[in-house]
């Protein structure tokens, strides 16, 4: 078992409390120790945390890291799911960081748009 597996198992176990304060430490474990979709959702979490403290751009690196992991998650509809929350999460720190013209705005609602209609079918 690698040593990140190891350290999310004990956090996970152990330490439920530093996990809330800290979201994006036990994603990082959980990434290095192949829990792809434990990872993806814990970023979003920190994400979240980001966004409450009007951090625009942390939110949006904490954001990006989810939508990468995505990939890595096995379940396509787990996947579509986390995706949308994604790019619904990540589209108003998007705006206050990079502006409402940025082309990333509008490509990051096309594509929750999209999955939401896919989730719908």
């Amino acid at each position: 078992m690698s040593f990140h597996k190891q350290v999310a198992n004990m956090l996970r176990d152990k330490y439920p409390k530093t996990i809330a304060r800290s979201p994006e430490e036990f994603a990082r474990h959980c990434e290095g120790g192949g829990e792809y979709e434990a990872a993806a959702i814990y970023y979003l979490k920190a994400g979240e945390q980001a966004i409450l403290k009007s951090a625009s751009i942390e939110a949006v690196d904490l954001i990006s890291k989810t939508l990468s992991l995505c990939e890595s998650i096995d379940d396509p509809i787990k996947q579509d799911a986390l995706e949308l929350q994604a790019h619904i999460t990540i589209g108003a720190p998007l705006q206050a960081a990079k502006g409402f013209a940025d082309p990333n705005v509008l490509e990051t609602y096309e594509r929750a748009l999209q999955l939401n209609k896919n989730i719908g079918d």
